[in-house]
């Protein structure tokens, strides 16, 4: 029962983050319950309804939010770039089959604390070479970069990371504009991930699970949604930096003491 509480309490704290950035279910909920010694079978299993429920509440959240003048639902779509649109659904999901087939067969092998530290930490350096280089990817570089990012998400629940910093260094206006669209192919990644998930590995969760995902991704939505009225966006980015480094750094600590 003690067990349950706590996983809980991750998990809640986890949809107010996402709700405020963007991301946070996977990216936090995956290294916090590798160090506390699940597998990532049952991570994937315990945190992807959350995920795709959250994203969900949280783009007629943010929309509720916003003038009707700038967004409302029925021109929603139109708020994704067309390029990053074909990039994401025709390179990103697609690969994300490759990373799960992956996941199906080196699970044992693997040691997924280094990997999922590592790749947060190289995320974080990406973000931070970008940032003060202000480079412009080709178009090519950008295909390579959503299909990493696809077979990264399938392989280790850590993609969003690598996502939410692409998008961020994509549209200057994170809190509005950058927020929605990590949101929305968010969405849809943990979807389509979930969807191959349920194909590949046959879990899913019961009627009791199922109500405790909606009263509990419904509350920390709301509360995460009020929260970011008082953030500025530079301390949101402060915050998924701190984050990222902190989780990372203690991943890789106990894959090493293994």
């Amino acid at each position: 029962m003690l067990n349950e509480i706590i996983i809980l309490s991750i998990v809640f704290l986890s949809i107010i983050f996402q709700s405020i950035i963007g991301i946070g279910v996977l990216v936090l909920g995956t290294p916090i319950l590798l160090i506390l010694e699940y597998n990532l079978i049952e991570i994937l299993s315990i945190l992807l309804p959350f995920s795709i429920l959250t994203s969900f509440i949280n783009i007629f959240l943010i929309n509720i939010g916003f003038s009707l003048k700038e967004i409302n639902l029925s021109n929603l779509k139109l708020s994704l770039d067309p390029e990053l649109k074909y990039n994401f659904f025709y390179i990103c999901l697609p690969s994300l089959f490759v990373g799960l087939l992956l996941l199906k067969f080196l699970q044992y092998y693997l040691n997924f604390k280094i990997i999922i530290g590592s790749i947060i930490l190289s995320s974080l350096f990406i973000k931070i070479f970008y940032e003060k280089t202000k480079l412009k990817s080709s178009n090519i570089m950008k295909k390579i970069f959503f299909f990493i990012i696809g077979v990264v998400h399938g392989l280790t629940n850590s993609g969003g990371t690598l996502l939410t910093i692409f998008i961020s260094l994509y549209k200057k206006n994170f809190k509005k504009k950058s927020r929605l669209n990590i949101t929305i192919l968010y969405l849809f990644l943990a979807l389509f991930q979930y969807l191959i998930f349920i194909f590949l590995f046959k879990i899913i969760p019961d009627y009791t699970e199922i109500l405790i995902i909606v009263i509990l991704t419904f509350v920390g939505s709301v509360v995460g949604n009020f929260l970011i009225k008082y953030i500025s966006e530079d301390t949101i980015r402060l915050i998924i930096n701190l984050t990222a480094f902190t989780t990372a750094l203690f991943l890789i600590i106990s894959g090493l003491t293994l």
